[in-house]
């Protein structure tokens, strides 16, 4: 147990109207350092693909066997916040499972335009079936909020690492991104892009293996499509997601080289207090580079990093890189790489390794305005 308690302040999403110019939200930005960014421009139609039946799961799901409701839980602590919701840990009474609640209100839902997400988000999860993905295990509704029933994953945040040793050596960083590029090649094979990677978002199980969560801005996108919503955390947005250019699968690749800088570095490579100049340094400014990096996260970085999505590297191409020469993928897909650390675990109910929040409640909802046929299908 650790001997200092870090309160962490909530990281909110901001949402804006349809008709909002990007370079007007910039201004915002001061407000959300680290937070996600959203901007709906255009919506596209999923791929029938991305959802085809496919209900496999890691566990039994919680709400298959009764009718299940807050009461139907013990709950504790918060261990992750949002702009509309709070995860906690919960124990299900009737079988001791203990698991991560996130709980939605839908009055925030609604005033911040996010209904679509929402029930995107908790189909996604129900086709998805990866040992890098946490696992959706039910959901269930009251008047006041929507609920997911998530795996807890009890090792807490590659966040929380990075700062802990504030920068990862070569070996750690290859092991966490030769897991979250497997990831991401299991996603774009069922033509699902993510959107949204940043450490807070990378999970770490007691045994070291890392779980993508938080898939509120994965996208079901075929392989000739682009997408032009404008999401994900302001330092890691691509130039051509800012640009409004159309965005497709290069985008999780940009992401992936810069949580690579980050890893290897401590920070990300592009930073400033003021919008503006954050976006323009993404659009226009070239990575610098330590003048001891390792000279191959360096050329990956760089080769994931291009302004020009077009000249990013290609999924093939990330895996045939000579940083991962001495990973095998297969064992890799598999879960099979030996994991840097391993988180110690007193109990199934622990939860020390996440920060702590203020206990803040989660808005009720206006019951005039939420109406059940907005969410009837969410259960």
């Amino acid at each position: 147990m650790p001997s200092r308690i870090t309160i962490r302040s909530p990281r909110h999403t901001l949402t804006l109207p349809h008709s909002t110019p990007l370079s007007s939200t910039l201004p915002f930005a001061k407000l959300i350092s680290r937070s996600t960014v959203l901007r709906k421009a255009r919506v596209l139609s999923p791929s029938s693909s991305c959802l085809a039946s496919s209900t496999a799961r890691n566990s039994t799901e919680v709400t298959d066997r009764q009718q299940v409701n807050l009461s139907s839980f013990t709950v504790d602590r918060i261990i992750g916040t949002g702009s509309f919701a709070r995860v906690k840990v919960a124990r299900y009474k009737e079988t001791s499972e203990v698991v991560a609640l996130k709980i939605m209100s839908k009055a925030e839902i609604l005033r911040k335009k996010q209904v679509e997400h929402v029930r995107n988000e908790r189909t996604l999860l129900t086709t998805l079936s990866s040992p890098f993905i946490v696992t959706l295990k039910g959901a269930f509704q009251d008047r006041e909020n929507l609920y997911l029933i998530e795996e807890f994953v009890q090792g807490g945040e590659l966040y929380s690492v990075i700062r802990q040793k504030r920068r990862l050596n070569v070996a750690e960083a290859t092991f966490y991104l030769a897991e979250i590029a497997s990831a991401f090649t299991y996603l774009h094979s069922r033509h699902v892009l993510y959107r949204d990677l940043k450490p807070e978002n990378v999970l770490l199980t007691s045994s070291g293996h890392i779980k993508l969560s938080d898939f509120g801005f994965a996208k079901c996108l075929s392989s000739s499509e682009k997408t032009y919503t404008v999401c994900g955390t302001p330092e890691y947005l691509a130039p051509e997601v800012i640009r409004l250019e159309g965005h497709s699968y290069s985008y999780d690749w940009w992401c992936l080289g810069i949580l690579l800088y980050e890893m290897v570095v401590g920070k990300a490579p592009f930073l400033h207090k003021n919008p503006y100049k954050l976006y323009e340094k993404i659009l226009n400014k070239e990575i610098a580079f330590p003048a001891n990096m390792d000279p191959k996260a360096r050329d990956l970085i760089e080769k994931l990093t291009r302004k020009d999505p077009k000249e990013r590297l290609t999924e093939t191409e990330v895996m045939a890189h000579s940083f991962f020469r001495s990973v095998n993928w297969c064992v890799a897909r598999q879960c099979g790489l030996s994991p840097p650390f391993t988180k110690d675990i007193l109990s199934d109910f622990d939860s020390h390794h996440f920060d702590h929040y203020p206990d803040e409640r989660v808005r009720l909802a206006d019951r005039r305005t939420v109406t059940e046929d907005l969410f009837k299908c969410f259960n």
